[in-house]
C-alpha cells in the first residue's frame, strides 16, 4: 500500500466545485497546476486533474492522475507516476493505457453547468 501526502488540494480540486474556466483540451507541462481535462467513461463525465505528493515511506515525489465524476466518486482510473511526462500522457490518454482506453475526450460545452463546492469553509465563529 502507498500513502501519499497531497498537502493542500488545489483550487480547481472538484470539491471544490466545477467551473469550464477551469478545463483544458489538453494538459501541458505549462497548464497542469491550473487546469483539468473532462473524458467520458460510459455515461459518466469525468473530470481529470494531475497534482504532486510526496509518498509516507520512501519521500520520493509522486504525480498522480485523479480521475472523479463530477459527484466526487472515485475513479479506479486513477493512477500514481514517478514523473510528469507519464502522467500527463495517461492523463491525456496519449500512452495507450486505461484513460485512452476506456474514456474519449469530452468538451466544457458537453457539461455547461457550474456544481457547487461540496464543501464549506468556516473561518471562525458567525458575528
Amino acid at each position: 500500500m502507498h500513502i501519499v501526502h497531497l498537502g493542500s488540494l488545489p483550487a480547481r480540486d472538484v470539491m471544490f466545485g466545477f467551473s469550464p474556466a477551469n478545463v483544458a483540451d489538453r494538459l501541458t507541462a505549462d497548464n497542469w497546476k491550473t487546469k483539468a481535462l473532462l473524458r467520458m467513461h460510459g455515461d459518466s463525465l469525468l473530470y481529470i486533474i494531475v497534482a504532486t505528493g510526496i509518498e509516507q515511506w520512501s519521500g520520493n515525489s509522486v504525480y498522480l492522475v485523479r480521475a472523479s465524476s463530477l459527484d466526487e466518486t472515485a475513479s479506479a482510473l486513477s493512477a500514481r507516476f514517478s514523473n510528469l511526462e507519464e502522467a500527463l500522457a495517461y492523463a491525456n490518454g496519449e500512452d495507450g493505457g486505461d484513460i485512452a482506453i476506456n474514456t474519449v475526450l469530452a468538451s466544457p460545452e458537453e457539461y455547461t453547468g457550474q456544481q457547487s463546492a461540496t464543501v464549506t469553509i468556516f473561518t471562525g465563529p458567525p458575528s
